[in-house]
């Protein structure tokens, strides 16, 4: 045991010398590694103020360089400054996350920056609107001055601290070195006087091994004739061995194939009582889902609803009142007030119109939405609708087309309202995803149901086929599905052609479609990508009125 114990330390103390000093030399060097991320930390903490800095420097300068001269290219430095000073400080904030009172410092100091460049924009915004004494008057409390002020202190503060950092971190870095050195040399030295001292005990085990081995030889001729006398004896015990091993084979094939039955018929069981478990669990959870469901569904539509009228009352007040503004009665307004009751007119409108949607999408989902069981013409009709969006698509010098002139006197059988509410969005949509130039076609005409399925009374061929058609954009077949779903928004190579760059919630092909249903109608699409769309919006002609002594040819439609 002595003997083993010599060699493995002959063997292995050089080898432990050399990995402590491999190991010393490596830590040293992934200190220095951390110690050079520190150092650069700094040197881009440093980089960052100066850069901060000089930004609110430079936008400082612009300012008073526009309230001097009025002249918008002194603004130049305070927008360079206004687009970078936000970025770094970010880079600030993300260097100075690790300290907790440099992260204290970089919060304030990005609140000073914010604050500064609010008083900039705002004395530049005086000096644009009110002339130059209104921004020098602002400039005069000495609030710049003061923000400017506390930003530089905090920028000392900060840098003061890096530096002492530094100095900490350049004097560490130096000791790790003399202790680096020191380990090395003296490591180098142990590991040749180790070397030396395990080659002469190599060469001395050698010998020692040879003298060992001589003995072991003639020990072993000794073993070999006791060997010779052993097999033998072993040869008969062997066979009465096989004997037996062959019976006892035969035992432990009958034991393990009863065992595997019965494992199987376990293993069966088993899995038949987790199949029954897993089964009454997901039916538990089904019906559990399903009733949350109804229950959220439900909640949902009634708060839809109660939102939505709730909402429209102000709304319309605010109408009205914008209306009785616009029409002088409190008084003359200026054009610049002018301007502003017709933009608040607008967004009201839209506003209005968007809780229209949703309480007719609530009314929807919850089936409480009805319609009269009425008629009206589609000269009528289609006037109202266009009237509503002249405007829009005059502002767009898109072209209007009314060619319903042999069908004006057409009566259909449905909720007049209802169908202008229709028409109305078709339209809307139509001058909304039109390029400017563009033209929207409305026709209306006596045809048969495009299909079966479409066909309200039993024995009544004829319909009324309302169309819209724009030369817009257009949508492609496979959207032809989603753009009929509630607040849906068509996605195309990463862009959305059809509502990004447009206002809109994507509820009025929707709440049309179901309309057009309640009505005992329909609403199809066809569109080609590039070249524009065409909506047809189907209803049943009214009663007392054959489709024969309608002016105007029945065609067949084309879906």
């Amino acid at each position: 045991m002595i003997l083993h114990k010599r060699r493995y330390a002959v063997a292995w103390g050089p080898a432990l010398v050399a990995l402590v000093v491999a190991a010393v030399g490596y830590n040293g060097i992934r200190r220095a590694g951390d110690f050079g991320s520190a150092a650069q930390r700094s040197a881009d903490i440093r980089s960052v103020l100066a850069t901060i800095m000089l930004g609110l420097d430079d936008a400082d300068t612009g300012q008073r360089g526009f309230i001097l001269t009025g002249d918008s290219a002194y603004l130049a430095p305070f927008k360079h400054g206004q687009q970078n000073v936000p970025s770094s400080l970010a880079s600030l904030a993300s260097l100075m996350r690790a300290d907790r009172a440099d992260a204290a410092d970089a919060d304030s100091l990005h609140s000073l920056a914010v604050a500064k460049f609010a008083e900039l924009t705002n004395t530049i915004h005086l000096r644009a609107e009110y002339g130059s004494a209104a921004a020098i008057e602002v400039v005069a409390s000495g609030l710049g001055k003061a923000l400017m002020d506390q930003s530089r202190r905090i920028v000392v503060r900060l840098s003061s601290r890096e530096d002492a950092r530094l100095i900490l971190l350049l004097a560490r870095q130096e000791n790790e070195r003399r202790v680096a050195r020191f380990v090395l040399f003296f490591g180098i030295g142990l590991t040749v006087l180790l070397g030396l001292w395990a080659n002469a005990r190599i060469i001395r085990e050698a010998e020692m091994l040879r003298i060992t081995v001589r003995e072991r030889d003639a020990a072993n001729v000794t073993l070999k004739k006791q060997a010779v006398n052993l097999e033998v004896a072993n040869d008969e015990l062997t066979r009465s061995t096989n004997s037996l091993q062959e019976q006892a084979v035969e035992l432990e094939q009958q034991t393990e194939e009863a065992q595997a039955l019965t494992e199987e018929l376990e293993l069966t069981n088993d899995e038949l009582a987790r199949a029954n478990e897993e089964l009454e669990e997901r039916s538990r959870i089904a019906l559990l889902a399903e009733e949350t469901a109804r229950s959220a569904s439900k909640a949902k539509s009634d708060f839809l609803a109660m939102m939505s009228h709730e909402i429209r009352t102000p709304i319309n007040a605010v109408v009205g009142y914008s209306e009785l503004l616009a029409l002088g009665l409190s008084g003359p307004l200026s054009p610049d007030q002018s301007v502003q009751i017709e933009r608040i007119q607008h967004s009201t409108r839209h506003l209005l119109q968007l809780v229209n949607e949703i309480l007719d999408l609530a009314k929807i989902e919850s089936g409480t939405l009805r319609v009269d069981a009425g008629h009206g013409l589609i000269g009528t009709t289609v006037d109202a609708a266009i009237n509503l969006v002249r405007t829009q698509a005059n502002a767009k010098h898109i072209v209007l087309s009314d060619r319903c002139d042999g069908t004006r006197e057409v009566s259909y059988s449905g909720d007049q309202d209802r169908v202008r509410q229709i028409v109305l969005n078709l339209l809307s949509n139509a001058v909304k995803f039109t390029h400017s130039g563009g033209i929207v076609v409305v026709d209306a005409r006596v045809t048969c149901w495009p299909d079966a399925e479409f066909r309200s009374e039993e024995g009544a061929d004829s319909c009324v086929a309302l169309t819209v058609a724009d030369s817009g954009i257009g949508i492609e077949p496979k959207h032809f599905v989603r753009i009929f779903e509630p607040f849906t928004q068509i996605e195309t190579d990463g862009r959305n052609p059809y509502t990004r760059e447009q206002s809109g919630t994507g509820l009025g092909l929707p709440i049309s479609r179901q309309l057009a249903s309640l009505m005992g109608g329909a609403l199809t699409v066809e569109s080609s990508v590039g070249i524009g769309s065409r909506f047809t919006l189907w209803l049943p002609l009214s009663k007392p009125q054959d489709a024969a002594s309608v002016r105007g040819p029945v065609v067949e439609s084309r879906v």
